[in-house]
C-alpha cells in the first residue's frame, strides 16, 4: 500500500533532507521501520506486507539538527489484492524443499480481559521439512474469515495476542512453516473466550519445608511459598491456628508470599499455616518449624552424696526445657567457697550424676552443673592423625548440628601458612577421616573443614594447627602424675614420672610452668629444659596457691601438659591463731530496720569467717550481707520476722587454730497477735473438763498480758493457771462450769511501741447427769 503525507509547517530553520517510515500491525505494539534510507519524496510504498492484517503508519521528519517527533498515526488499512490474486508466500522459497508438517497439541495457556496466550509442540518428525518458524490465525466467531495474527513467523512455540477485545469469542489455528511453504493447519479445539482465566489456589513448597524446618535460636525464620491462582489469591499466614510473633514480617507478591522472623525464639517453634482463596477456592500450606537454643538450667537444687574426704558424688535432674534438641551431655564445675575463680572438672558427663574426685579434706566447695545440647556446635578444627613428607592424615568430629538436613559430606581445604588463599580437595568426602596427598615436602600447612548437605554449605570451620609436612616421629604422651615434695615459705618441690609413650624418639627433657590460681596466665619456671623429674620453684608468694603443669619434649615436639590435681599453697614465714581484739556486743534495733552485729578477730594467715544463728550457717543472701577486711568483719540482718532475734556467732578458723564470739539481737517492735497462729472465734469445752487456751505474740520489750472474762480480770487460782513466756502465754481452766467459765473472753497486749486486744467466745456442753455419769 502506498503512503503519502505533507511537508511539517516548521522545518526548525533547516531544510527538511528525508523521512523515515514506520508501521506496525494494529494488535501490536511493536513498530517496523519500512524505509531503509531516509526518502525525500512526501509518498512512499510500503511492501511486504501480509494480506488480511490492518497495519499503521507514521512519519519521522529529519534535518541537518536531527529528527521530528513521529506524525500522527494514519487510519488503520488492510492489506489486500486489489486484482483478487492471493498471495500467501511467507518465507522464502528453495528448491527441493517440502512443506512444513502441521504443528502439534495447539492449546490456551492463558487469557486476560484483553489477552490469548497460545502454546504448541512442534511436529514429531520433521524430516527433510525443518521448520523455520509458525504463523498464528483467528476466527471471530459467526465469521468465516481466518485472519493473521503475526507478519514475522515466530521462532518459538508460543505466542500472545494483545489488544483483544473483551467478551468476545473466537477460534485459533497454528501453520509450522518454511521454505517449502505453510504446512497444514493445527486448529485450537473450540472456541475461547477474551476474559480473565479463573484457576484455583495452589502452591508449590521447597524440600526443606516439607519435614521440619529447623531454625536456630536468634536466626532468621524465612518463609517463602511460590503461589498461584486466578484471580492472584488472597495470603492469610496464622500459627497453631492462631496469632504468631508480633516481630514477624509478611511480603505477597504475584508469585509468593514469605513471612520472616529475624532474631528467632524458642516460642516461635510451631506449625505455620498459610491459607489461599479465591474465587475458585482456597488451599493450605502447613510448615512445622522448630526453634533450637540452649537447654534450661538443670531442674532444682543439685544434691550431694557418698561424701568422703577427698570426693563426693553430686546429682542433679534433667532440664525442664532441653532447648528443642537432644541434651548432649553436662559441664560441671566447682569452686572453693573462699574464691571466684570456677574450675572444670569434667565437660563429657553423659549420665546426671558425676563422682568429683581430688578434693581436699575439710575444704567448702561450690558446685555448678550445665547443660548442653546441639546449639552452638560448630564444625572442629581437623586433628592431625599422621604426617609424612608428602601426605597429611586427618580426622574431624561430624558436626552436632545438621541444619535440618543429612550431611552428605565433607570438603578439605589447605593452604601454605605464609599465604592468604585457600585450597579444595574438589572430592567431596563421606566419612570424618581423610589422607592429603600431593604436598610438598618440608612445606608447612593449615588445614580447615567444609560440611555440605542438600541444601548447601557450611561455612569453613576453624583451621588446624600448622604442620610441617617430613617423615613421621610421634611426640610424647603427657608425663605422669605430679607429686608434691616440699612446701616452704616461698618456694614449691615438685615430682613426676616419665611418660608412659616416648613417641618413638628419645625424651630430650622437661619444661614445667606455674600460676597463681586466680590466674590464667602460665609462666615459665625455668628458663632451661629439665632433665631430671623434679623441680624447685622459688620466688614464691607466702600463703599463696599454686598450679604447676610439666611438659615432656623430644625431636618431634612437646606432649601435652600434666596439671597437679589441686593447687599448692605455700606457708606463711609466722603463723598466729585467730585472737579475739573485741566480742561481739548485744545490739537492739527495731523490727523491719538492719541489724549490724560486728566483731574483731585477726590471724595470720588470715582466717576464713564464717556465721552462725541458732546452730545453722548463716549463707550470704539478700537478708544476710557480710563484710570483712581482715580484722573488722561484720553482719547485716534484714529483719522482717521475729525469729530474727537471738544469738549471732562469728566463727574465724585458720591453719593455727580457730576462735569464735556470740552476740545477741534483741528486736523491739509493737506488741501484736502473731499471725501465723491466730485464735479461733469460738472454743468448746465438755462440762468438767479441762480448758486450753494457747496465744502466740510479738513484741519487745515483752508486753504485759492481760486475760479477761466478760469485766473480770483472771488471776491464778485453784482452778485457773496462766503461764507467760516471751512469746506465748497459756490459759489452762480446770472443771470448767457453764455459768462459770462459758461467755466472752479477751487478751490485751501492751508495751510502749503498742497494744493489742482480741476476743473470743467459750462454749460448754454437756449436762450435770452426764457429768456425774
Amino acid at each position: 500500500m502506498t503512503v503519502a503525507w505533507n511537508p511539517p509547517e516548521e522545518d526548525g530553520g533547516l531544510e527538511v533532507s528525508g523521512y523515515i517510515i514506520e508501521r506496525k500491525e494494529v494488535r501490536s505494539e511493536r513498530w517496523v521501520r519500512a524505509n531503509k534510507n531516509p526518502v525525500t519524496m512526501t509518498r512512499y510504498r510500503s511492501t511486504d506486507l501480509i494480506e488480511g492484517l490492518e497495519y499503521e503508519h507514521r512519519i519521522t521528519a529529519i534535518n541537518a539538527r536531527g529528527q521530528s517527533k513521529p506524525s500522527l498515526l494514519s487510519k488503520p488499512a488492510v492489506a489486500t489484492d486489489p486484482i483478487g490474486k492471493r498471495q500467501t508466500q511467507y518465507c522464502k522459497t528453495g528448491p527441493h524443499r517440502r512443506a512444513a508438517i502441521a504443528a502439534v497439541n495447539p492449546r490456551i495457556t492463558d487469557t486476560t480481559k484483553s489477552s490469548v496466550s497460545l502454546a504448541w509442540s512442534p511436529p514429531d518428525d520433521e524430516g527433510d521439512a525443518r521448520v523455520d518458524g509458525y504463523l498464528i490465525e483467528m476466527q471471530k466467531a459467526g465469521s468465516m474469515a481466518w485472519m493473521k495474527c503475526n507478519t514475522t513467523p515466530s521462532l518459538i512455540c508460543e505466542y500472545t495476542l494483545t489488544q483483544m477485545p473483551q467478551g468476545e469469542e473466537f477460534k485459533f489455528r497454528v501453520m509450522a512453516c518454511n521454505a517449502g511453504g505453510s504446512g497444514e493447519p493445527a486448529e485450537v479445539p473450540g472456541t475461547v473466550t477474551v476474559t480473565e482465566m479463573l484457576e484455583s489456589p495452589d502452591y508449590d513448597l521447597e524440600l526443606k519445608y516439607k519435614d521440619l524446618y529447623v531454625v536456630r535460636h536468634g536466626g532468621v525464620v524465612r518463609l517463602s511459598v511460590p503461589v498461584k491462582g486466578k484471580p492472584h489469591p488472597t495470603c492469610t499466614w496464622s500459627k497453631d491456628s492462631g496469632a504468631f510473633s508480633a516481630k514477624a514480617m509478611i511480603a505477597s507478591t504475584e508469585d509468593a508470599s514469605e513471612l520472616v522472623i529475624k532474631g528467632a525464639e524458642r516460642s516461635d517453634t510451631g506449625v505455620y499455616e498459610l491459607l489461599l482463596q479465591n474465587a475458585m477456592g482456597k488451599k493450605k500450606a502447613t510448615i512445622k518449624v522448630k526453634v533450637i537454643g540452649r537447654p534450661a538450667a538443670p531442674q532444682g537444687l543439685l544434691m550431694f552424696e557418698e561424701i568422703q574426704a577427698n570426693s563426693v558424688k553430686v546429682s542433679w535432674k534433667m532440664p525442664e526445657d532441653d532447648g528443642g534438641a537432644e541434651i548432649l551431655g553436662y559441664i560441671v564445675e566447682r569452686r572453693e567457697a573462699t574464691r571466684n575463680a570456677w574450675y572444670t572438672v569434667d565437660s563429657r558427663v553423659t549420665e546426671t550424676h558425676l563422682l568429683v574426685k581430688g578434693l581436699s579434706e575439710g575444704v567448702e566447695y561450690h558446685f555448678k552443673v550445665t547443660a548442653e545440647n546441639s546449639f552452638g556446635a560448630l564444625i572442629t578444627a581437623p586433628e592431625i592423625m599422621d604426617v609424612t613428607k608428602s601426605s597429611v592424615a586427618l580426622a574431624w568430629v561430624k558436626p552436632k548440628y545438621d541444619g535440618g538436613s543429612a550431611i552428605t559430606g565433607y570438603f578439605i581445604e589447605h593452604k601454605l601458612v605464609s599465604v592468604e588463599t585457600w585450597t579444595r580437595h574438589m572430592v567431596a568426602v563421606s566419612s570424618t577421616m581423610f589422607t592429603l596427598s600431593g604436598l610438598t615436602p618440608d612445606a608447612e600447612y593449615s588445614f580447615r573443614i567444609v560440611a555440605a548437605n542438600a541444601i548447601g554449605q557450611s561455612e569453613a570451620g576453624p583451621a588446624s594447627e600448622p604442620v610441617t609436612c617430613k617423615d613421621p616421629f610421634d611426640k610424647p604422651s603427657q608425663p605422669g602424675e605430679i607429686d608434691t615434695v616440699t612446701v616452704a615459705k616461698n618456694s614449691i618441690a615438685i615430682r613426676w614420672k616419665a611418660p608412659a609413650c616416648d613417641g618413638g624418639k628419645e625424651v630430650l627433657g622437661y619444661w614445667v610452668e606455674h600460676r597463681k590460681s586466680i590466674e590464667s596466665k602460665w609462666t615459665k619456671s625455668s628458663k632451661q629444659r629439665l632433665k631430671e623429674k623434679e623441680f624447685t620453684a622459688y620466688s614464691l608468694a607466702e600463703a599463696t596457691e599454686y598450679e604447676f603443669r610439666v611438659f615432656a619434649e623430644n625431636e618431634t615436639g612437646m606432649s601435652r601438659p600434666r596439671r597437679t590435681a589441686t593447687c599448692i599453697r605455700t606457708k606463711l614465714s609466722v603463723e598466729t591463731a585467730p585472737g579475739l581484739r573485741k566480742e561481739m556486743d548485744e545490739v537492739t534495733t527495731k523490727l523491719g530496720q538492719p541489724g549490724v552485729m560486728k566483731c574483731q578477730i585477726i590471724g595470720r594467715p588470715l582466717p576464713d569467717i564464717k556465721w552462725y544463728h541458732a546452730s545453722k550457717e548463716v549463707i550470704e543472701s539478700r537478708k544476710f550481707e557480710m563484710s570483712s577486711d581482715g580484722r573488722n568483719h561484720s553482719l547485716s540482718i534484714s529483719t522482717d520476722q521475729q525469729e530474727d532475734e537471738g544469738d549471732y556467732t562469728c566463727k574465724a578458723v585458720n591453719d593455727a587454730g580457730e576462735a569464735e564470739t556470740t552476740g545477741t539481737l534483741v528486736l523491739e517492735a509493737a506488741a501484736r497477735f502473731h499471725p501465723d497462729y491466730p485464735l479461733k472465734e469460738t472454743y468448746y469445752a465438755g462440762l468438767g473438763s479441762t480448758l486450753r487456751i494457747h496465744c502466740v505474740y510479738i513484741g519487745r520489750p515483752e508486753p504485759k498480758i492481760m486475760w479477761l472474762h466478760g469485766a473480770k480480770t483472771l488471776q491464778d487460782t485453784d482452778d485457773i493457771s496462766i503461764e507467760t513466756t516471751g512469746f506465748y502465754t497459756h490459759l489452762v481452766i480446770k472443771n470448767v462450769q457453764r455459768r462459770k467459765h462459758g461467755g466472752k473472753y479477751r487478751i490485751r497486749l501492751h508495751n510502749h511501741f503498742g497494744r493489742a486486744d482480741t476476743a473470743f467466745n467459750v462454749e460448754i456442753y454437756g449436762t450435770e447427769q452426764q457429768q456425774i455419769c
